[in-house]
């Protein structure tokens, strides 16, 4: 081999040995996935509540600095959608309250989402595990959930999670107000389950129907996983249909109901979800205006 070509097979050598060390630098560099938040910033959660004590005014401007006001205001914005049912009553509630359509574009998780990641930010920043660009240069999904966790433990330790789940709630609310005054002269069921209920009731029909209604004021049900709960208590299948029908409840808002009591207490994905809203009695129309109206 002459001198000149084992000069340019040294120089490539030394090219690829260069990039090899800047490529295991870049490797050596970054810390492992952190697995929570306390692993990202060395804190334990204690720690972490204690500093995020200071932020409270930050997340409570959000929650508050909304046309629904204060956390008072919330609370009875939201009594007032929840006791709005069907196209005509929600277009009348449109058309007094305007602000409604307002609520319905709040994106409440997404914004206290951003809000985690400035507060996770400044923890890592002060002592943590990781740089604040590092987290999320090299796990963009992880940061987003450890942002979205920091938020929650912020909600905890400044007293807002009720405020910030009402505000989540009145948007839920808003936005199937919205939708069912801009379809309400379309039939509202799906599954024929409008049915002449008319004529006198026997007593088996009206304690029927009294029973639906009470399971209906303390939790969302599907038609048929309402039906079932009545044959469950002892009703006839055909009483437990009149009284479930009876209550001329539009499950499309209960199955935006249930998909939100879920999401309430875990995390599920878009699938998982839909799954779960069909497992529960849910038609597959109904279970999709679920998903839709709590943000999938």
């Amino acid at each position: 081999m002459s001198k000149s070509a084992k000069r340019a097979t040294r120089v490539v050598v030394a090219i690829v040995g260069v990039i090899g060390v800047a490529i295991g630098a870049i490797f050596l560099s970054a810390p492992s996935r952190p697995s929570d938040v306390p692993s990202a910033t060395n804190r334990t959660w204690s720690e972490i509540g204690q500093e995020l004590l200071s932020e409270c005014d930050k997340y409570e401007f959000f929650l508050t600095n909304t046309p629904a006001g204060s956390a008072d205001n919330i609370e009875a914005w939201l009594k007032a959608a929840q006791r709005i049912s069907g196209g005509q009553r929600s277009e009348a509630f449109r058309k007094e309250n305007p602000v409604v359509a307002t609520f319905a574009e709040l994106d409440i998780s997404g914004g206290l989402g951003k809000l985690g990641q400035e507060s996770l930010d400044s923890l890592i920043a002060n002592g943590g595990g990781w740089n604040m660009s590092g987290l999320a240069d090299y796990y963009p999904d992880t940061y987003k959930v450890l942002g979205y966790n920091t938020a929650s433990k912020a909600l905890e330790v400044c007293g807002l999670s009720d405020v910030s789940d009402n505000l989540s709630d009145l948007a839920v609310q808003s936005r199937l107000i919205v939708d069912r005054a801009a379809n309400y002269t379309k039939p509202d069921s799906e599954d024929g389950s409008n049915t002449n209920l008319g004529g006198a009731e026997t007593l088996a029909q009206e304690n029927a129907r009294r029973s639906a209604e009470e399971y209906l004021r303390f939790g969302s049900f599907s038609r048929e996983g309402l039906i079932r709960q009545l044959e469950f208590e002892g009703y006839e299948r055909s009483d437990a249909t009149y009284g479930v029908d009876a209550t001329s409840t539009d499950w499309n808002v209960q199955a935006a109901l249930k998909a939100q009591e879920y999401l309430d207490y875990s995390a599920f994905s878009k699938e998982g979800l839909r799954d779960q809203l069909i497992f529960e009695g849910f038609t597959p129309g109904q279970a999709q205006y679920g998903l839709e109206a709590v943000g999938y």
